[in-house]
């Protein structure tokens, strides 16, 4: 019937509720209705299947508003310990904002390219946008002398085109003349109050406008104005943090569309179309004169991965050296390939890449191959985007939904540990790891499981049976007295590090002691260890407070 019998407490923050404000609920009731078909129609697949993961479905979070999620539901009707189904839910809000907007400006890129008309452009994606966020309104300014004159207001009424038609530039008029005149963003929290829109305050009432944005688009060389992307909401004080980030890339199109037809001739037509294809992703650009061996980067090189670049002294043999050991081979034989195949003008590749810091970003390589008459290759033109954000959250809400199931189809702690630490093994480049549980009177933490990939299991003969720890002792008593991640490098040499001569004789370097918390009560500690610096392994990414929050709370159900 989709009433909830059961909540864990992980999900309180995934559904911004208490527990005992959702139990006895339908949960259908909280799914966006135009997600409720899709959702029960993948849902009533139980009737015939033991599991069924329904992919991005929106579901009311009482204090976010509209969040997308990614839910495993497992029918366990049949077990008289259950008597229902159990459902796995992940929060992948950010993961598909992301591809939202990434897929947005690709397509508007490539309609710029083909020379379809700005304003047709423009509409599309404000279109767009406007039916991904609920209750989201747009409207796109072009300055033209001392007005704006409005581009496109996608599904506005007739009393906004009449009063927004052309709007004269002031400092003392409404928000968007306002950014225009001042270049600076504008963000009215209260629009029926707010004396920015005294003139139109009838209008805002009218239309049901509360909270309104007016962001400036300015010249990327001399800052001066262009045109302005405004955003119009139904509540007051909207924060809208993915909204945001959504109209900063609009503007961010919207200023290279406008800069590159002002500067149209100066252009070399695929540089371009190239250029457009990847710059409002943020991407950093690259040409690379092959004949010459000679790169040249745009600025956000040194602001993405840190290293200064002098003018012609960027060969291909300094790029190879900022690509992972492990991968350079690999990619060396495909990249190859591709540079004597004359038929082949693309080229993409995902590998990790060195920052100035020491650590790696994971990163998307995407780039045309020109060549001359008779098929050599002579300049490739593409980007490098950071992609180490993205990947993360993917790999955090791929383990988050397996060890989910784990939890729910295994009868014991035992064998559910031994479970999650091999796919934790099998997820990332550890070689070791451990769970270690509070005693039955909460005195000590007690070794529960652990795990070791072929080749260090020998570290276990050199540890001398240590298998439990005080508060404050070792590094998973440090962990359980400070509830707080902790990260040794050179364990090897460190006496705090209770088994180092068993971590010299394994070659283990960095340990991780990560925090498995319930409601702020650290209930378990997680300890990683790896055979690599901390620099060069980045496992923080994937193993946040968010996935900690969540093992802690499914260990405390499980418990019970």
């Amino acid at each position: 019937q989709g009433v909830y019998k059961y909540v864990s407490p992980s999900y309180e923050h995934l559904l911004g509720r208490k527990t005992w404000e959702i139990i006895g609920t339908n949960g259908v009731s909280y799914i966006h209705p135009d997600d409720a078909g899709s959702f029960k129609k993948e849902f009533d697949k139980l009737k015939e299947q033991k599991h069924v993961t329904v992919e991005n479905y929106r579901f009311l979070n009482k204090m976010l508003g509209w969040r997308w999620y990614r839910t495993t539901a497992t029918n366990l009707n049949d077990d008289p310990a259950v008597g229902g189904i159990v459902l796995n839910s992940s929060d992948i809000t950010d993961q598909v904002v992301f591809n939202f907007i990434d897929g947005l400006e690709r397509d508007a890129l490539k309609k710029f390219a083909s020379n379809e008309p700005l304003a047709s452009i423009m509409e599309d994606i404000l279109e767009k946008i406007q039916g991904f966020f609920d209750g989201m309104r747009c409207a796109v300014f072009v300055r033209k002398a001392d007005t704006l004159e409005l581009l496109t207001a996608p599904g506005a009424s007739k009393g906004f085109l009449d009063i927004a038609g052309q709007l004269v530039i002031d400092d003392n008029a409404g928000p968007s003349e306002i950014a225009a005149s001042t270049g600076e963003k504008q963000v009215i929290n209260d629009v029926w109050g707010d004396a920015k829109w005294k003139n139109n305050r009838s209008l805002a009432k009218k239309e049901k406008i509360r909270t309104s944005w007016a962001y400036p688009v300015k010249k990327k060389q001399s800052n001066d104005v262009t045109a302005v992307v405004s955003a119009y909401f139904s509540k007051p004080n909207h924060k809208g943090e993915h909204e945001q980030r959504a109209i900063e890339r609009v503007v961010n199109l919207l200023r290279i569309f406008l800069d590159s037809i002002e500067k149209d001739n100066q252009i070399h037509a695929i540089s371009r179309r190239y250029e457009f294809a990847n710059m409002a992703s943020r991407d950093v650009i690259y040409e690379w004169d092959i004949i010459n061996d000679m790169h040249y980067w745009d600025d956000r090189f040194t602001k993405m991965f840190g290293h200064e670049i002098k003018t012609n002294e960027f060969k291909l043999a300094d790029f190879t050296k900022l690509i992972h050991p492990d991968e350079v081979e690999k990619m060396h034989y495909r990249f190859e390939a591709a540079l004597q195949n004359p038929s082949e003008n693309y080229w993409n590749a995902g590998f990790r890449f060195l920052k100035s810091d020491g650590t790696y970003a994971n990163v998307e390589e995407k780039a045309y191959i020109l060549r001359d008459e008779g098929g050599n290759a002579v300049k490739m033109i593409g980007a490098l985007t950071d992609v180490t954000e993205k990947k993360a959250a993917e790999t955090r809400n791929n383990l988050i939904n397996e060890i989910g199931i784990m939890f729910t189809e295994s009868d014991s702690l035992e064998t559910v540990f031994r479970q999650i630490l091999g796919l934790i093994l099998d997820h990332d480049r550890f070689r070791i790891a451990e769970i270690w549980l509070k005693s039955t009177d909460s005195k000590q933490l007690m070794l529960a499981a652990s795990h070791s990939v072929k080749g260090f299991g020998s570290f276990y003969d050199h540890t001398q049976n240590l298998d439990s720890f005080l508060p404050g002792s070792g590094l998973p008593g440090k962990v359980w007295k400070s509830g707080k991640t902790i990260v040794w490098d050179n364990i090897h040499q460190k006496k705090d590090f209770a088994r180092s001569i068993a971590a010299k004789k394994t070659g283990l370097k960095t340990a991780y002691g990560l925090p498995l918390t319930h409601k702020d009560e650290v209930v378990a500690v997680l300890v990683l260890l790896s055979d690599t610096d901390n620099k060069k392994h980045r496992p923080l990414d994937v193993f946040d407070d968010a996935f900690c929050g969540f093992m802690g709370s499914e260990i405390h159900r499980k418990q019970l």
